[in-house]
């Protein structure tokens, strides 16, 4: 059964779906045999756009996964695949960690809680760090909207519960 959203087109999409590397996939066979991260590519999404379920794809290292999920995001919606990446050295993360490579990680396990069918692409040093529960996750996200009122001190205590650090900074204008 074909996905209701389809990226990749028809033409294609038929070529693939008898593909042998196709059939391991949706058998939940590993590994697949492919040549190219392009071929890589069509084979998980052409098994995600037959049957979408949660798919996770560990690559040797951030970079690679990267370049992978480049790939995937042109072929499958951009709500049906995530990069969840992490900083390969645990020195270097806690002396620079990416804010953009932790916004990424957050809008991920946001994702995955709203919409668990997703073709996850990610790394080992990604895989090895500790992550936080479904439900504490869920838990402590915060919804805010325009016109909401908020109890400031309740917000600032659930922002420091969910890691975020109190700095001093001062603006001269």
């Amino acid at each position: 059964m074909k996905s209701s959203i389809q990226k990749i087109p028809n033409w294609l999409y038929e070529r693939m779906e008898n593909n042998p590397a196709v059939k391991l996939l949706d058998h939940a066979k590993s590994p697949i045999p492919y040549t190219s991260l392009i071929e890589e590519a069509l084979v998980i999404a052409t098994s995600f756009q037959k049957k979408p379920r949660p798919i996770l794809v560990v690559k040797q290292n951030l970079y690679t996964a990267q370049r992978l999920y480049e790939r995937i995001v042109t072929l499958l919606d951009e709500k049906d695949c995530a990069l969840f990446g992490a900083d390969e050295s645990l020195r270097v993360e806690a002396i620079a960690s990416s804010p953009e490579l932790t916004a990424q990680k957050v809008e991920t396990l946001a994702g995955l809680i709203s919409n668990p069918n997703q073709v996850v692409i990610t790394c080992p040093s990604a895989l090895l760090r500790q992550l936080p529960f479904p439900e504490d996750f869920k838990d402590r996200c915060i919804k805010i909207q325009t016109g909401d009122t908020l109890d400031m001190h309740a917000f600032k205590q659930k922002l420091l519960s969910g890691g975020y650090q109190r700095l001093l900074i001062l603006i001269n204008h």
